[in-house]
């Protein structure tokens, strides 16, 4: 999905961005280590990708 990625590249790549570990169990992403800053990073960068995902949506059907 948006957030996770093809076999957990999105997830790889926050981790590596923010420098805080990123993971998933049982379909839920979970911070598991990194300090309160990294912490809030991971949370930004997923709430940008969820609009981001919304928005194409919401523009792809509205030009349709």
């Amino acid at each position: 999905g948006i957030i996770i990625g093809k076999g957990g590249a999105n997830l790889r790549e926050i981790s590596k961005q923010t420098g805080a570990e990123v993971t998933r169990k049982h379909g839920e992403v979970h911070i598991i280590n990194g300090t309160e800053e990294q912490r809030e990073h991971v949370k930004v960068i997923i709430a940008m990708k969820v609009v981001r995902g919304k928005t194409k949506k919401f523009f792809f059907f509205d030009l349709v």
